[in-house]
């Protein structure tokens, strides 16, 4: 479905293959809402739908160019322009790529992303970062209940899992990771997934995710406070 997220800036590509690969923006190609080119012709729109209430969506936005999805070859290497693992510890002035040994991230999305695992693999070759697999360990996927009865594969979050898995290597290579797979994008859903990840033993927990305001949300704060957790 998806395979090695080779962007940054928040914006990917979408491939033939059902790969992704990131397309950076750069200067002159103002993004617009909708999917509308902007002034140079590349717009994009958001990988998942608008939220229905009590619900929420991925943050993922895929870039298209000239009201069209830009395609290439998933064996061409990253796009011209993308963001590299060492430019976003630049830019962010990040520790040292040899930290992070024995540190636990949690990345929280719904639904499932059956090819996630792989598709890491193949950011992490890109960029020659050390290899991170349920092999060695260093990564694991599970639903949100801690099991393996994943939910089902949905598309638009599929994107925002890889953009997620790699944007925690390219700043954290040595760290693991734990991907959780909220049943769906409910909100009791996803606080179920969060939870989760808490007792796994993460200490940061990314949620790339959003809903529409709601009388009864800082109600659900508790549900995020987990003192020693980012």
């Amino acid at each position: 479905m998806v395979a090695g997220v080779t962007v940054a800036a928040g914006l990917v590509t979408l491939m033939p293959s059902g790969t992704v690969a990131a397309q950076a923006a750069t200067a002159g190609q103002a993004s617009s809402a909708g999917g509308q080119p902007g002034a140079a012709g590349l717009g994009s729109t958001g990988a998942c739908g608008a939220p229905r209430p009590g619900h929420v969506r991925c943050m993922a936005r895929v870039s298209t160019a000239f009201g069209g999805v830009r395609h290439n070859a998933a064996t061409s290497g990253p796009v011209h322009g993308s963001y590299t693992p060492s430019d976003l510890a630049s830019a962010y002035a990040l520790p040292s790529a040899a930290s992070g040994a024995g540190q636990l991230v949690a990345i929280v999305d719904a639904y499932d992303d059956p090819t996630a695992e792989a598709d890491l693999g193949v950011y992490r070759s890109q960029f020659s970062l050390p290899a991170c697999s349920s092999s060695t360990g260093c990564f694991r996927k599970v639903d949100q209940n801690g099991g393996a009865l994943f939910p089902a594969p949905d598309a638009g979050w599929a994107t925002e899992v890889s953009l997620d898995l790699d944007m925690v290597s390219a700043t954290c290579p040595l760290c693991s990771i734990v991907l959780v797979e909220a049943s769906s994008d409910s909100m009791n859903d996803i606080y179920r997934a969060v939870d989760e990840a808490v007792a796994l033993g993460a200490r940061e927990v990314s949620l790339s995710l959003g809903s529409g305001e709601y009388p009864t949300e800082v109600q659900d704060d508790a549900v995020f406070n987990h003192p020693g957790v980012a």
